[in-house]
């Protein structure tokens, strides 16, 4: 039964989804690009240049570009200080190790600090992995030379990524705009069918929507993509979908099937008025009760021409952001997890190098890429990185005994590897609890039929990579389990406390007698963190699982939370927001919400319960 739950599950996060498909193509097309570059320039190790394609490549062209730039620059920095260091450490072993520790420590402590472990990691990694290359450099004029062929395969696929999203990439406008479209047309089947339509995809699409949305609006004012007033117009449009979206979630369930019927077409009426951008007629309205006249406003807000929208739109003052972050613990975490993922490429290297066997050389990098803050998750990536490995090798081994033979040209090649990469790039580009499978599955494949600068036959080499990554991930499991392990539960309640934070802001934030959605916005986000996070915990170990019944109570206090806050976004009495902010304000002033307090948890679920059958009474 187990089994057959989740071929269900990883079913459903197969299907296709608006994106999906445009960001597979793009990245298979993308890495074959690459292996083919690789090939006629010999440039070496074209696997990991792939690889770093499928790693880093996200659906908005402008958002790559910025990476590719940045890893660009830090990669040459890295190389640069790789330098400095050949001529200190060529000679001396143990200086060689106790600089790759530092440094490793360093960029991988930094990255978990600023929130960019990504990138953290890979910098710590390409220094590492290049300082234990000079080991089998025999003069200083070779290490030179493999310090800077290095470079050139790291930096050649981010000059691509930049070419290509140039040429074939999709704009931040146009994603948006498609986001807005995707959340009216929601909107409109939930309406027209409430009880056998997608209540679930219409909850999830409005836990999903607002982070996607933000960052594509920063990306268009950061590099003026749109005059000012199309900002503005996108930013209100970003934030009446969003509310029609959370309006559209508490509809009363006794609304009559003529007024859904006027509100999904009022939906389709906005939808047209943004696709074709014929703006100006009024929509009709609906005065059923308070919510029905709401989403009225907001689809009234989008039909009408940008300019003046973006006048309407009231303008918010800009809060200061309560400090959440216990400064002291989240530091000392950082370090710990930057010696924990040293210590394991350390571990990994002196294995190898004590068996002098290169090949095996993956371990080491698999420490620098699956590794994570707390126990859970780094686990739950292992166990991705396991089936992923298993599955991109099988692909990769049948292609290198049934295909690569048969392989007389560049272009044979160029189809393998694009075929090759479909899946995985579907994988990478779902849900994010399963899409690092879909990076392993492209690494092992890659690994399996790019070896040298021709189609490789040699399963030998393949075989011992795969053990590489295979090592690597047992000496993750044994240092992360054994060496201060952290539990994903503190993550857990550390966003208990900061959404608790947001929903005292965005109590207290009104504007107009209504809630300010994009306060509304941000704990949506962090309510949708909490939900990956609680379904990771099954990755943790025995002794620091959540207990059934903290599952249960977190779970119940996101449920009501969100329905509260949106309950908020309507027009209600004042007094009512006052009793509730105040209520709030004294809970969080005399209790502590953490684990050993998991108590009090239960009597803020009854203080949310009350507030909202107490607003739900003037509806």
């Amino acid at each position: 039964m187990m089994i057959v739950h989740l071929i269900r599950v990883f079913y459903r996060y197969l299907l296709p989804f608006p994106g999906r498909a445009a960001l597979t193509w793009r990245i298979a097309l993308l890495s074959a690009l690459m292996a083919v570059v690789a090939m006629i320039y010999e440039i070496p190790e074209s696997a990991i240049s792939c690889y770093l394609i499928i790693y880093l490549m996200k659906d908005d062209a402008n958002e790559n570009i910025v990476i590719a730039i940045a890893v660009s620059i830090l990669l040459s920095l890295a190389v640069a200080l790789i330098f400095l260091l050949t001529n200190l450490t060529i000679n001396s072993v143990f200086f060689r190790i106790f600089m790759i520790f530092i440094c490793s420590y360093f960029f991988v402590y930094m990255g978990a600090k600023f929130n960019v472990s990504e990138i953290g990691n890979l910098v710590a990694l390409v220094i590492a992995f290049l300082l234990t290359l000079l080991s089998d450099a025999p003069t200083g004029e070779l290490a030179t030379r493999a310090i800077l062929y290095a470079l050139l395969m790291a930096t050649t696929p981010m000059l691509l990524m930049i070419i290509f999203n140039l040429i074939l990439g999709k704009k931040s406008q146009n994603i948006l705009l498609e986001k807005f479209s995707l959340r009216l047309k929601t909107a409109q089947n939930t309406l027209m069918q409430p009880i056998i339509n997608n209540k679930f995809g219409l909850k999830k699409l409005l836990r999903d929507s607002q982070g996607g949305g933000d960052i594509h609006l920063k990306l268009i004012k950061i590099f003026h993509l749109q005059t000012q007033k199309q900002i503005e117009w996108l930013e209100n449009v970003n934030k009446q979908t969003l509310k029609l979206l959370a309006l559209v979630s508490i509809l009363p369930k006794d609304t009559t099937e003529e007024s859904r019927k006027i509100l999904a077409n009022n939906c389709q009426y906005a939808l047209n008025s943004i696709s074709d951008k014929s703006f100006g007629s009024d929509i009709i309205m609906l005065n059923d009760n308070l919510i029905s006249k709401e989403i009225c406003n907001s689809l009234n807000m989008l039909v009408h021409n940008p300019v003046s929208i973006a006048e309407m739109a009231p303008k918010l003052p800009k809060q200061k952001k309560r400090n959440t972050n216990n400064t002291t613990n989240g530091t000392l975490t950082y370090h710990y997890f930057a010696f924990k993922v040293t210590i394991s490429a350390l571990i990994c290297y002196g294995i190898y190098t004590l068996f002098d066997w290169q090949g095996i050389h993956t371990a080491m990098i698999t420490c620098y890429v699956v590794a994570l803050g707390t126990t859970a998750e780094t686990i739950h990536k292992l166990t991705l990185r396991i089936l992923g490995c298993l599955v991109g090798a099988l692909i990769g081994v049948l292609s290198t005994i049934y295909v690569t033979p048969h392989l007389d040209s560049i272009n044979g090649l160029f189809l393998l590897i694009f075929i090759g990469m479909l899946l995985p790039a579907w994988i990478t580009a779902g849900s994010e609890l399963f899409s690092y499978a879909g990076v392993q599955i492209g690494l092992a494949f890659l690994l399996t039929v790019l070896n040298g600068f021709s189609p490789s036959t040699d399963l030998v080499a393949a075989q011992d990579r795969i053990l590489g990554v295979l090592l690597g991930i047992a000496v993750c499991f044994v240092v992360f389990t054994v060496l201060w392990p952290v539990s994903i539960s503190d993550t857990i309640y550390q966003k208990l406390s900061k959404i608790l934070n947001l929903a005292l802001d965005s109590v207290q934030s009104e504007t107009q007698g209504q809630l300010d959605i994009v306060n509304f916005a941000q704990l949506i986000d962090e309510a949708n963190q909490i939900d990956y996070n609680l379904k990771l915990v099954i990755f943790d170990t025995k002794l620091m699982k959540l207990s059934n019944y903290e599952l249960k109570t977190v779970r119940y206090f996101i449920l009501q939370i969100i329905r509260l806050n949106t309950l908020l976004i309507l027009p209600i009495d004042s007094a009512k927001r006052q009793i509730y902010q105040n209520e709030l304000t004294l809970f969080l002033s005399n209790n502590v919400i953490n684990r050993e307090n998991i108590a009090k948890l239960d009597k803020l679920n009854e203080l949310l319960r009350r507030n909202i059958n107490s607003i739900l009474k003037d509806i």
